[in-house]
């Protein structure tokens, strides 16, 4: 559960009989008592979770894992898919370094940036009109 995010600590505790020690802390780590010097036993102490919190997180799910959003959209029970796909569907750091990943390299026959030759694909970058800086723009293909 720690390594989950659900919990916000542990509650270690003495069990010796008539001993009572408590203390909490954020890791689960082997401790003592101080008064008896028996191994204290930790408690996970879960974060506050909601219900509703498991409907977005098995929307995020389904949708890493490749699941239609229609079929998302059935599983939740809702009326239009675009609720599926803007409310529900989180993106984090991990899914936008996978979708980077999934472009392609570029091609050394197709280079993106400025022509060397001039061409009349566009206007000459030097006469081009300055008020438009989409004009006569090098990355185009």
């Amino acid at each position: 559960m720690g390594r989950a995010g659900l919990v916000r600590g542990y509650q270690h505790v003495c069990r010796r009989k008539g001993c009572g020690h408590e203390e909490q802390v954020e890791d689960a780590k082997l401790r003592l008592c101080p008064s008896c010097k028996m191994k204290l036993w930790p408690k996970a102490l879960p974060r506050p979770l909601r219900f509703h919190d498991l409907r977005g997180t098995t929307a995020t799910l389904l949708a890493r894992a490749g699941v239609s959003l229609v079929v998302a959209q059935r599983m939740l029970r809702h009326a239009d898919p675009r609720l599926t796909a803007n409310v529900y569907t989180r993106v984090d750091l991990a899914d936008l370094r996978a979708g980077v990943a999934r472009v392609p390299p570029l091609s050394p026959l197709c280079p993106r940036g400025p022509n060397p030759r001039k061409t009349k694909a566009g206007p000459d970058p030097e006469t081009r009109n300055k008020s438009d800086p989409w004009i006569g723009r090098g990355d185009r293909i």
